[in-house]
């Protein structure tokens, strides 16, 4: 929550339920255009299943169910980009976490 933005971030964290109770939503993409609750949930279910993955782009696009290529193409549309957690000379034992940052 902390990588959204101001006016997401600081939505109330109600849920929304349907009449039957079988369904919720987080209040904060109930209350979004569509547009915006489709990325914003895109964004945070991309940036999870890469956590997941240590940061691996083609284990992830076979578990979201996209070609690698699109994975990518939608990563740099929602602004998520992969950040090396260890110094580049450790390549080999370097794993990458995944970040969310506005583009500028």
């Amino acid at each position: 929550m902390e990588d959204l933005p101001p006016e997401i971030s600081n939505l109330p964290q109600k849920k929304a339920e349907a009449d039957d109770g079988s369904h919720s939503i987080s209040y904060q993409l109930a209350s979004l255009p569509l547009r915006e609750a489709r990325e914003t949930f895109e964004r945070e279910y991309l940036v999870s299943q890469m956590n997941k993955f240590g940061g691996n782009i083609s284990k992830t696009a076979d578990f979201v169910g996209m070609e690698r290529s699109a994975l990518h193409r939608k990563m740099k549309q929602l602004g998520i980009q992969t950040v090396s957690k260890q110094n580049s000379n450790d390549s080999d034992e370097s794993s990458d976490a995944v970040d969310y940052r506005e583009s500028a």
